[in-house]
């Protein structure tokens, strides 16, 4: 049997996609990606049979799940470089999250299951893995990191790859702390936590590249949710094995080929800052789903990024300001874009109403400070535009939530949206000016 007939008659039994946090139906689906190695290792045809699915109108999403992680495994296997891949994983109050769904319905054992996906997927190749979970300074009782220590010294298995520091205590000890990469990621961290994720992620970041012995390093930076399996780590490695360029490749929910299940609601208010990023900073000179939390680094770029530090945005958008610096180090090669498969995890610090919101603002703080370095750009009708829109509909969450009811009911303005068609603006002002701020 050819592996499409394969997929035809026995991949499309799976017609309903489960919660991708259900521990058999992620065991299922590495399963079944092994079974589609089994009957074909050849990475080329399955781009194909992944691209032709991409086209039909109603894709199987296990069947193109699978596909990407077959070939994820394919590609990390078939590389002949030896790398150490770390993964940086920021914990903000992740307690519901590391419990077993039968002690909470939000559950999602995310330590256990990542170690099983990780596993997988290294399985059988020359590369090792390490994971280090940065605990963000949360005022949870206990501490995410307190739990995750428990979890991991009560595993042998977890014991041996997942490793737990501290930010608060990193802040504290930095008088006896002597690398320079370490020490420049905690500039401007302080306690109080005033930085939540990005000084998180930028000192997971900083011990990774401490860790690192080789130019063949990887450092991805994802979220402790499950909403990205991290069997696809292969798909991101591709991009560094196909191109000596590449500084970073960003997993996009937004490409061709990319498998995504997101909330409706959620889906609107990315769309919003998606546009007027996208206004903000010219379309297409950074990917077009910056939050996506699925990145891979290489250890140089992340270096430079570092002891370059100034960073404007410290919250959730870092990651919009990070991609633009990396941006104007490389050329257009050197961020690619890597389509992957995401399913909204049930309990998503982003399907906070708040959130995209602060998300705006940022980018519009970004702006002001890139323009007043570039001050015959920042005067530029458009981008005036953009940056006031921006910091109107982020001023109050009352506004904002008026603002998204009007635009979700105004279907040509949400094509517009989606289009980046400039319209859009003038509509948005219209709109903002109508709204009886309080």
């Amino acid at each position: 049997m050819s592996v499409e007939k394969l997929l035809k008659e026995q991949g499309y039994k799976y017609n309903s996609i489960k919660n991708m946090t259900d521990p058999e139906f992620m065991q299922e689906a590495r399963s079944y990606a092994d079974t589609i190695i089994s009957y074909s290792s050849d990475i080329s045809l399955l781009r194909q049979l992944e691209q032709k699915l991409s086209f039909e109108v109603d894709p199987n999403v296990f069947v193109a799940y699978t596909l990407k992680l077959a070939i994820s495994k394919l590609i990390l296997m078939s590389d002949p470089k030896k790398r150490l891949i770390s993964i940086v994983i920021p914990m903000y109050h992740e307690g519901t999250r590391m419990q077993r769904k039968e002690e909470n319905e939000f559950g999602e054992d995310f330590l256990r299951q990542k170690y099983l996906q990780l596993e997988w997927l290294f399985k059988g190749s020359n590369k090792d893995y390490v994971v280090t979970l940065i605990d963000d300074q949360c005022n949870d009782d206990p501490p995410s990191g307190v739990l995750a220590e428990a979890i991991i010294n009560g595993d042998p298995l977890l014991r041996s790859k997942f490793y737990v520091n501290f930010l608060g205590k990193a802040i504290e000890n930095k008088a006896n702390i002597d690398d320079e990469v370490i020490l420049h990621s905690l500039d401007g961290a302080t306690i109080p936590k005033s930085t939540v994720k990005a000084a998180a992620v930028e000192y997971g970041m900083a011990l990774s590249c401490s860790n690192s012995k080789s130019s063949n390093d990887i450092i991805v930076t994802t979220d402790a949710d499950l909403s990205v399996d991290l069997g696809q780590i292969g798909l991101l490695l591709d991009a560094f094995v196909n191109n000596p360029d590449t500084l970073v490749a960003a997993g996009s929910r937004r490409l061709q080929k990319s498998v995504m299940l997101i909330t409706a609601d959620r889906n609107i208010r990315a769309q919003v800052a998606r546009y007027l990023r996208e206004t903000l900073f010219g379309r297409g000179f950074i990917p077009l789903d910056t939050q996506c939390g699925f990145k891979a680094w290489s250890p140089d770029c992340v270096r430079r990024l570092i002891k370059d530090g100034n960073l404007c945005i410290r919250g959730f958008s870092f990651d919009v300001e990070l991609l633009l610096k990396v941006r104007m180090m490389g050329d257009e090669n050197s961020i690619t874009p890597i389509p992957i498969c995401w399913f909204d995890s049930a309990e998503m610090t982003t399907t906070n109403p708040s959130t995209h919101r602060k998300l705006i603002e940022d980018q519009a703080k970004l702006a002001q400070k890139l323009y007043s370095e570039s001050p015959e750009k920042g005067k530029l009708p458009h981008y005036v535009n953009a940056i006031d829109i921006s910091l109107r509909v982020s001023a109050k969450q009352s506004v904002w939530d008026e603002f998204l009811n009007v635009i979700s009911n105004n279907q040509e303005l949400v094509s517009q949206i989606r289009e980046f068609n400039p319209l859009a603006l003038g509509t948005m002002n219209e709109i903002l000016n109508s709204i009886n701020v309080t």
